[in-house]
């Protein structure tokens, strides 16, 4: 190995000790911005590789090197004095203990930096020293177009920021008009579309993000929400928000950057917790001392909390947010919960029934119930809605009514405020669509509705939303009035390559033309919902774009729906896999159907247009089954024709039974006892001529199920595929993956 190789080898290593965030993605998505305040409020160091070629210009030209000689540019910028930017706020960029960020702007070197870029060896020089900047930081926001892909494959957390070129040019363009420059809103465009089309051929293109990377779609959510998802994800993957070096200098080792690598970093979090209680359990497992009459509920306890999951009985404060239509209460709980997940559109009616969703605030875990628009002459419809909102007030712990600072006060403002000042529960005035100080006047004037302090707050920007959730915990009450979850729609993604059938079963389902049908594949780009009542209960179902290639190779409006698609899929509960059953399983069935088996939802295969059926065709279509789908044998499988509504009415018993397997949990004590009883029938295999012992297991978390198992040595992949064939044959969980994770203990003295 050479010397080169080797140093690689051991920065992309060290990448894995450190606190490194790599944040890359097209130009106009926000990503220096967004490093910038990601680094400032974490205290860490902050490299923009941006710029990096016009140093190695700059420095070959200061060294009196002809850019034309080949040979003497390489070795130049092999050793390239450049150094971290410390503050993340400073926009100095530091070449020999100097700052250059205006030499680098110079005519000299705009001239001569293309001839330079031009060499793969220089390429490779500042890959190379954008890896040994990063990792000798230590804590470091490293930001460029291909940070996740090249300079930093291996980084715990990759985070790759998308926007539409839509949203991307009119960034430009606004930038442009704030400097006082001339723009065209649609050369901006036009020349954003061809640089996205430039990059997609380019062998590494920046449009593709990294296999593990974290996508985040910056088009539709504003800055402060961008930062705030990213610090999440920070504390999701290292542990904590802003780690502390122990007194080695060492910083505490992250989880991988994928849905496995959560789950297991969840795991070894709670090992990590319950040490005690647990190496207790392997001692007396070792001693054969864990029999049917041990007391498991000190384990129960040490994995309860692994995923997050609420137990249905756990009692947990609910904040209700009501308001007349329109006035911003979906992008309200969005900054709540700290996610886009309500849905938000720019008029009234979007919210259809009361919705909930988990927040934690202060590390204090709470309900918060969004609801439709409350209009006390509503007809129909819409009357059921404001019945809705009425329900979430009564049972409630804190109301929170939001009022429109752009418009005033309104009669249905005065209606709704006269009947929450009768309320038993705290209720809290929001006037949202507060912008400016300016706008304080009209914020006053909400004080005649009697229900004391108007908060000013933007919704869609953050400003004052703090305050608020300080005042909705400070007005909870130590016994919450609710004992038991609040409950919601069912979140269902209609999810197949192009010309399944989606949209048709999304009309054929809601009994509206909700979404547009056409013969032409590829209809339907942006995710369509829409709410359903079925037979047991309402359903929010979300028809996607069909899925013609992999993300990385999708280009142009085919890349950005892919996006929303996975998006979709992993804020659903369960998916409706839609598998054309005239036509031939296809490669690309294969790669929605992995798309959704990674995401760990529970799933539903449903064969359609069986109207198109023939017997030779149906005897074609099972073996295809036995062999393309053979590793989903434990999917609930449909055959339906959305055009003539057949067998739709077995869709709602599927997604049912999937949900329950889905969220199913096997006590410790049961699980073990059927273990012991597998065990003796069939133990592992040996494994370097010792025979592994499983010493116990426990289910880790629901949604999906996940078990790990305390063993003495390595499991064999094949014999982890036997238990879960075990598990299901005797516990069902029939439309739900299973996943089974390892914990290898050494043998230790009983204490």
């Amino acid at each position: 190995m050479t010397t080169q190789n080797h140093d690689q080898e051991k920065s992309m290593s060290d990448a894995t000790a450190q606190l490194l965030v790599a944040i890359d993605g097209p130009s106009g998505t926000g990503k220096s911005t967004v490093s910038r305040a990601v680094a400032e409020r974490l205290g860490m160091n902050y490299l923009d590789t941006g710029a990096m070629y016009r140093v190695a210009t700059l420095w070959v030209q200061r060294q009196g090197i002809d850019p034309s000689d080949t040979q003497a540019v390489i070795d130049a910028t092999a050793e390239l004095p450049m150094e971290v930017t410390e503050d993340p706020r400073s926009t100095e960029v530091i070449l020999d203990g100097r700052d250059v960020s205006s030499e680098i702007r110079s005519e000299a070197v705009t001239s001569a930096v293309s001839a330079v870029a031009a060499i793969a060896e220089v390429r490779e020089n500042l890959v190379a020293l954008q890896r040994e900047l990063a990792t000798q930081a230590g804590r470091c926001v490293v930001e460029g177009r291909d940070i996740g892909t090249v300079v930093l494959p291996d980084c715990p957390l990759k985070i790759f920021m998308t926007a539409t070129a839509e949203v991307r040019a009119r960034r430009r363009y606004d930038q442009d008009i704030a400097a006082g420059r001339e723009a065209d809103y649609d050369t901006i465009l036009a020349a954003v579309n061809r640089r996205d089309e430039l990059d997609s051929t380019r062998q590494t293109s920046p449009l593709r993000p990294a296999d593990d990377a974290r996508l985040l779609d910056t088009s539709e959510i504003d800055v402060d929400t961008v930062i705030d998802t990213i610090l999440g994800l920070v504390e999701q993957t290292y542990g904590t928000a802003a780690p502390k070096a122990n007194e080695g200098g060492e910083l505490p080792p992250p989880s991988a950057g994928s849905a496995h690598g959560d789950a297991d970093a969840a795991i070894d979090r709670a090992l990590a917790d319950h040490e005690e209680i647990i190496a207790d359990a392997i001692a007396r497992a070792e001693a054969g001392e864990l029999g049917d009459d041990v007391d498991w509920d000190e384990l129960e306890e040490a994995f309860a909390a692994l995923s997050g999951e609420v137990d249905e009985d756990e009692p947990l404060p609910t904040v209700a947010i009501v308001g007349r239509p329109n006035v911003g209460k979906s992008t309200m709980v969005n900054r709540f919960i700290g996610r886009r997940e309500a849905v938000v559109e720019d008029f009234p009616g979007v919210t259809r029934d009361r919705i909930s969703y988990l927040a934690d605030w202060g590390g204090e875990r709470f309900w918060v119930q969004d609801t439709g628009g409350w209009d006390p002459d509503a007809k129909g419809m819409h009357a059921a809605i404001a019945r809705q909102a009425e329900v979430a007030m009564a049972t409630a712990d804190v109301i929170i009514m939001v009022v429109d600072t752009t418009v005033g006060v309104t009669s249905t403002d005065e209606v709704m405020a006269r009947k929450l000042q009768r309320a038993e529960q705290p209720v809290i005035l929001v006037a949202n669509k507060f912008e400016t100080d300016g706008q304080l006047g009209d914020v006053a004037e909400f004080w005649s509705l009697g229900l004391d302090y108007p908060y000013p707050v933007s919704a869609l920007h953050g400003r004052g939303n703090a305050d608020v959730m300080d005042e909705v915990l400070r007005r909870f009450p130590e016994q919450p009035r609710a004992a038991a979850l609040p409950s919601g729609p069912r979140r269902v993604a209609l999810v197949g390559k192009p010309n399944v059938g989606k949209s048709s079963l999304m009309n054929k389902i809601s009994g509206e033309d909700r979404a547009v049908v056409s013969d032409v594949a590829g209809t339907t780009v942006d995710p369509v919902d829409t709410l359903v009542q079925l037979d047991e209960t309402v359903w929010r179902f979300v028809d996607t774009a069909g899925l013609r290639k992999k993300v990385r190779q999708a280009q142009g409006h085919e890349y950005y729906a892919s996006l929303r698609t996975r998006a979709a899929i992993d804020s659903a509960e369960v998916c409706i896999f839609l598998i054309d059953s005239s036509e031939p399983i296809t490669e690309q069935d294969q790669r929605v159907l992995r798309m959704i088996l990674d995401s760990g939802r529970a799933l539903v295969l449903a064969f359609n247009k069986w109207d198109k059926m023939d017997e030779d065709r149906r005897d074609l279509l099972e073996r295809e089954i036995d062999l393309q789908l053979a590793h989903v044998p434990w999917a609930r499988r449909v055959n339906i024709s959305a055009k003539t509504g057949r067998a739709l009415q077995r869709l709602e018993p599927a997604m049912l039974d999937a949900l329950d397997n889905w969220e199913k949990r096997i006590s410790t004590s049961k699980l073990n006892t059927w273990l012991r009883g597998v065990l003796q029938q069939t133990p592992p295999p040996m494994r370097g001529g010792r025979l592994p012992r499983v010493l116990f297991a426990t289910q880790a978390s629901t949604r999906p199920p996940v078990f790990v198992l305390f063993t003495t040595h390595f499991l064999e992949h094949g014999y982890r595929r036997f238990l879960e064939r075990k598990l299901r044959e005797d516990f069902g969980f029939e439309g739900s993956p299973v996943r089974i994770a390892v914990r290898v203990r050494e043998k230790r003295q009983r204490r």
